[in-house]
């Protein structure tokens, strides 16, 4: 008889931690183990991605992001009901809020838990005291939990330092799967195939930090964007939309950067393109590095988190320092002048991608934290 596993996530609207969820939920491998349940705190793109997939999905209301002890206290009781409604053998959360609530839940039932920490919420920007409390928080929570997941040693570095929670701890890889690629123009009929082009793909974020490239492409001298034909594409949506929008107006740019929001499955679209750009301040892994790579691209990354775990410098891409435009810059010339040294670290990226960060390695991994769940 298959054991029952309960995923749970606080947003349904897609992103890595998402795909990661998707990726275990419709996976034949840990289907043929265990009957899956997904629980999301909104009723979005992956819950609706989910139920195409006959899984099923229950909706937590209460989930949200926010740990005001009312909130997480009505967040903990909702879970208890959904725990106690599904009767799983092993709960799986997969992000900050909700890792919180259902380590709670989960400890005062008794119920065996993994956490997949696919980022530390107190690295994000915010305020010393919210960061402070988010931070007392999360340590405190994994304490709840019988076993955590970091998605690459850059997370695994900043657990307490502790013997108890390092044991507890397993670094396990995001992955990717073989992908099936279209042209850019089947979405964007307008978009045509001219000069170098860069593209970002994630959401308007602060902590992505679209303004990063943006000043790093304002730098170039009129002669070089006209002499290279330079664009620069970004694909998602978010709260910094407007901000980065305003930013484009009052720039000599406007013709020069696209923005498209949102497309379904982005990563198809890579290989229109011809240089990633990737200009966060944080990052716990970083899938859209992955995902360049699966797809032939080169990139270009800011040294955070998880990414130098994924690129090795001038070697399977470049790095720059966090915030600064000038490194940025230099790099985005160094490849937009050399085709042949884009071609040479896009197919190093690929060999190790291919290599290292496959989606059944991810499962792999992940199955043997869930067995591990055994062993006292």
């Amino acid at each position: 008889m298959k054991q029952k596993l309960l995923l749970v996530i606080t947003k349904s609207n897609w992103g890595g931690a998402q795909k990661y969820v998707y990726d275990i939920a419709t996976s034949s491998t840990v289907q043929a183990e265990y009957d899956i349940e997904v629980v999301v705190g909104s009723n979005s793109e992956l819950a609706r991605k989910l139920r195409d997939r006959q899984v099923v999905v229950h909706n937590a209301s209460t989930l949200s992001n926010s740990i005001k002890p009312i909130e997480l206290f009505f967040s903990v009781l909702e879970l208890i009901s959904i725990i106690r409604e599904t009767k799983p053998d092993i709960i799986h959360t997969n992000s900050s809020f909700a890792g919180i609530a259902m380590g709670i839940a989960a400890f005062i039932l008794r119920k065996k838990s993994v956490f997949t920490i696919h980022g530390w919420a107190f690295n994000e920007k915010r305020t010393t005291q919210q960061k402070v409390v988010l931070k007392v928080a999360m340590f405190c929570t994994m304490l709840f939990h019988t076993r955590i997941i970091a998605v690459s040693r850059a997370v695994l570095s900043q657990f307490p330092g502790t013997l108890r929670m390092r044991r507890k701890a397993t670094v396990v890889h995001n992955g990717v799967s073989t992908q099936v690629y279209s042209n850019f123009n089947t979405v964007v009929p307008e978009w045509k195939k001219t000069g170098v082009q860069l593209v970002s793909i994630g959401e308007l974020h602060t902590t992505k930090n679209h303004a990063l490239a943006i000043k790093a492409i304002e730098s170039f001298s009129k002669e070089f964007i006209e002499k290279y034909n330079v664009t620069y594409h970004i694909i998602g949506e978010g709260a910094e939309r407007k901000h980065i929008e305003a930013r484009i107006e009052k720039s000599h740019l406007k013709n020069r950067i696209y923005m498209y929001g949102a497309l379904p499955n982005a990563s198809q679209y890579m290989p229109s393109f011809d240089i990633c750009i990737l200009s966060s301040i944080s990052e716990a892994f970083c899938y859209v590095v992955v995902e360049a790579g699966r797809a032939g691209l080169p990139v270009i990354a800011t040294r955070v988190g998880g990414v130098p775990e994924i690129i090795k410098d001038d070697v399977s891409g470049l790095l720059v320092r966090s915030k600064s435009i000038e490194e940025m810059a230099k790099a985005m010339q160094d490849l937009i002048v050399h085709k042949t040294k884009r071609i040479k670290l896009a197919a190093a990226l690929k060999a190790r991608v291919q290599k290292e960060f496959s989606v059944e390695q991810m499962i792999e991994g992940t199955m043997k934290v869930y067995a591990k769940l055994g062993e006292k």
